[in-house]
C-alpha cells in the first residue's frame, strides 16, 4: 500500500528507529529546500531515558504513524498539530456484536482495527474498516451522531475529541465531504 504524506517544518524523522533500533520502513524525499538538524542517537536516547519518555513516545509514534497513513490526517499537517491530536486519542475496545455508544463529549470515531457497521434504524448505511471514521456530525455541528454503530468483529477505535479537530480546515473539509456523502 502506497502512502503519501507531507511533513512540515518541525517534523522529526527516525524517532522509532532511535527508540527501537529497527530500520526505517519509509522513504523520505524533499519536495523543496529542506534544512535538517541531525541529533546524535546516543544524545537522543539519553534525553528520552532521563525524562522517562520511552513508553509514551512509542505509543504516540504508533498513533501518529496510523494517523499519517490515514486519508483524513495525511495531508500537510504540522507536526505540533499531529502530536496534539495523537496525544488526545483515547483507544477503546468493542466486542463483536456490541453497540458503540456516542454519548458524552463530542468526538470522532476512527476505526483502528476491526469493522463497524453504521445504521439508521434497521437499515445499514455503511460498513467501515480500519482507517474509516464516523460521528463527523459531532465535530462539524456539535450535534449527536446521526447513525448507530455496531462492532461487527472485535474492534479497536481511536476516539478523538471534537475540540482537537475543530480548527483544522483540511480535516473539517474532509469531514464535511464524508457527512454529505453519507446523507445522499
Amino acid at each position: 500500500r502506497k502512502v503519501f504524506s507531507t511533513l512540515s517544518a518541525g517534523a522529526m524523522l527516525g524517532e522509532l528507529t532511535a527508540l527501537s533500533g529497527k530500520p526505517l520502513a519509509e522513504t523520505y524525499r524533499a519536495a523543496n529546500f529542506v534544512q535538517a538538524l541531525r541529533i546524535p542517537l546516543d544524545l537522543f536516547s539519553v534525553f528520552v531515558a532521563n525524562n522517562g519518555l520511552s513508553g509514551r513516545m512509542a505509543q504516540l509514534l504508533e498513533i501518529r504513524g496510523f494517523l499519517q497513513g490515514n486519508r483524513l490526517f495525511g495531508d500537510a499537517m504540522s507536526s505540533s498539530r499531529l502530536n496534539a491530536i495523537a496525544s488526545s486519542v483515547h483507544s477503546t475496545e468493542h466486542l463483536a456484536g456490541c453497540g458503540i455508544a456516542h454519548a458524552g463529549q463530542p468526538r470522532l470515531g476512527l476505526v483502528r482495527s476491526g469493522a463497524v457497521e453504521l445504521g439508521i434504524g434497521e437499515q445499514v448505511v455503511e460498513r467501515l474498516g480500519a482507517g474509516d471514521f464516523f460521528c463527523e456530525s459531532t465535530v462539524l455541528f456539535n450535534i449527536p451522531c446521526l447513525f448507530t454503530a455496531m462492532a461487527q468483529v472485535d474492534t479497536v477505535l481511536y476516539e478523538i475529541p471534537a475540540t482537537e479537530l475543530a480548527d483544522v480546515p483540511i480535516i473539517r473539509w474532509k469531514l464535511l465531504e464524508a457527512y454529505e456523502s453519507r446523507l445522499d
